[in-house]
């Protein structure tokens, strides 16, 4: 009788945790929203981090399995790095991420079918140049016109995004994914699909939030003891409905890389400079929300002082002149419109802007009507609207 007693608990047992591991496959199954606008696929994921992540690998895993042959023809057939060797870099940036977000990769390896070591190596892409003799060129640019300046009433925000390759190849799988998670401020990230992180970042609150190698004057050095301040800026945003609340969580922080992270609204502007060298540890100023603001890959702050080596074209990537270039293009005139503003954008170094060579993308944020621009140079090279404000009202909504 009692052996029945404890099969019948055990029956009772096995049956409980099967309905609940199939109500957890169901929930992890639910499709993403998945939108196009032009060749660039925008993602709606909603639930926990886990649940994102396999719906986010699920969508994307053609994408995602094209990006590992050209990152593996690059690296290994090319740069002769064997997978292990990436596998091994790549496995240092995901030990800096929280685990809430090693989860969502975790999930992402399941929905796309892909291994974990590999979901890895594509969240790292952009650190797998470390492995590398000649460090590939890193450089971005940043641009804040403020909101009198221009004809919609908000900020045109502006951002170059430059890498070496074989990232001009990857730029065509350029993806915007909107996570949606209860208790959380639904924020988009725009990055290669595979990247877990911001390279930029808009939430509903109107937060634009990037960053930009700091290397020229933070120095080379990787803080592998602290959090990854890539993961770190997608929680910022996720945990931020003001400018102030971001400027709270980002202020003293650490990073694991030299980074220059910029953060704007419709209104303001703040600027974060972060060295991993541990005597000069990071600077922030607010600048003036009245004027265009330019950042490159060199320190601004003045408080700074000698301890930074001074910025030339040399040194950072051609950054004096793509800063100088986009403030006076900004300074030409009184006002700006959105078909102003993408002009003055595309415009290309040699004809005084900061396109360049190692140009592969670009974006632009109108903060007062919440639409995004994107420009992928290689693909088709013209700008897709992405209609963000209103694709983040529906997402509350559901």
């Amino acid at each position: 009788m009692r052996l029945s007693f404890y099969n019948f608990l055990k029956l009772i047992l096995l049956s409980c945790l099967f309905s609940y591991a199939n109500a957890i496959a169901k929930s992890d199954n639910n499709a993403a929203v998945k939108l196009y606008y032009g060749n660039i696929p925008t993602l709606v994921l909603s639930g926990s981090l886990r649940q994102m992540g396999v719906q986010y690998g699920a969508s994307l895993r053609a994408q995602l399995k094209q990006e590992l042959f050209i990152l593996e023809d690059y690296y290994i057939d090319q740069q002769h790095l064997t997978y292990s060797q990436l596998v091994t870099q790549a496995s240092l940036l995901y030990n800096r991420f929280p685990e809430r977000y090693q989860v969502f990769m975790q999930g992402m390896a399941q929905g796309s079918a892909l291994s974990l070591n590999e979901v890895k190596i594509l969240n790292a892409m952009e650190t797998l140049g470390e492995l590398l003799p000649d460090k590939p060129q890193e450089a971005c640019a940043f641009l804040f016109m403020p909101q009198q300046q221009t004809t919609t009433g908000g900020a045109f925000i502006g951002r170059n995004y430059d890498y070496a390759p074989p990232f001009d190849q990857l730029a065509k799988y350029l993806t915007v994914t909107v996570l949606k998670e209860p208790h959380k401020v639904a924020t988009a990230f725009i990055s290669i699909a595979g990247e877990i992180y911001c390279p930029s970042c808009i939430n509903a609150a109107g937060i634009f939030l990037e960053l930009n190698n700091g290397m020229p004057s933070g120095g080379t050095m990787v803080n592998h003891n602290t959090t990854s301040m890539l993961a770190v800026m997608l929680d910022t945003l996720r945990n931020s409905n003001s400018l102030t609340k971001v400027q709270n969580k980002l202020n003293h922080k650490n990073s694991d890389y030299s980074l220059i992270v910029n953060a704007a609204n419709a209104t303001a502007d703040l600027s974060f400079e972060y060295s991993t060298n541990p005597i000069l540890g990071m600077h922030y100023y607010v600048p003036d929300a009245q004027q265009n603001f330019v950042s490159t890959n060199f320190f601004l702050d003045s408080s700074w002082g000698d301890n930074v080596p001074v910025a030339t074209d040399a040194n950072s990537w051609y950054g004096v002149t793509r800063r100088n270039n986009l403030l006076n293009l900004s300074a030409a005139a009184t006002k700006f419109n959105l078909t102003d503003f993408k002009a003055l954008m595309s415009t290309s170094i040699n004809s005084g802007g900061a396109v360049w060579d190692a140009t592969i993308y670009q974006i632009i944020f109108d903060a007062a009507t919440m639409n995004l621009y994107i420009r992928i140079l290689s693909n088709p090279n013209t700008w897709e609207q992405i209609p963000l404000g209103e694709i983040f009202k529906q997402s509350e909504s559901q």
